[in-house]
């Protein structure tokens, strides 16, 4: 497949790649830190919204031209995946 990147076996093109990797770093640096206390508090994750919203996440499926990134189905559900792994509550 032409620009595909191959993580854990799963062909992903360039974009899928791209904001995999957003989200992973997203997870592993600001919402597992905060995963457990979430839980334990239970309040609503307001710093991990925060943080998803900067990074450009939440909007993932909002059209190009409507002023998102225009990301596909696929995307979101390798993204909300690859989020939960570092705090399944936000």
């Amino acid at each position: 497949m032409p620009n595909a990147l191959n993580l854990e076996g799963i062909a992903l093109n360039k974009d899928q790649g791209k904001w995999r990797r957003v989200a992973a770093k997203l997870a592993s640096e600001v919402l597992a830190p905060n995963a457990a206390e979430v839980d334990r508090t239970g309040t609503f994750p307001t710093a991990g919204i925060d943080a998803v919203k900067a990074s450009g996440l939440l909007g993932l499926m909002i059209p190009a031209e409507r002023g998102g990134p225009g990301g596909d189905i696929v995307t979101a559900m390798l993204v909300t995946e690859t989020l939960a792994k570092g705090c399944a509550s936000t």
